[in-house]
């Protein structure tokens, strides 16, 4: 019996924590897009620092990530 009402507390709390994530979600799902771009590694910084200033020109504000090749 103190199962049943275990879940029966437990289930809306639940439901309503996966409703506002999926919100959440869904909401930066709308306003993100992503450009993945992979050089080789004898680019130079300088060109790598040019196409990235012609991005932000084109499609406004962007986060930059640099990730080294292991």
């Amino acid at each position: 019996m103190s199962l049943v009402i275990g879940v029966a507390m437990t289930l809306p709390a639940l439901l309503e924590l996966i409703s506002g994530n999926l919100d959440t979600q869904i909401g930066k799902i709308g306003n993100m897009a992503e450009i993945t771009v992979y050089f080789s590694n004898d680019k130079g910084k300088n060109s790598v620092s040019k196409i990235s200033q012609h991005l932000l020109a084109h499609f406004g504000n962007f986060e930059i990530r640099n990730v080294s090749a292991a």
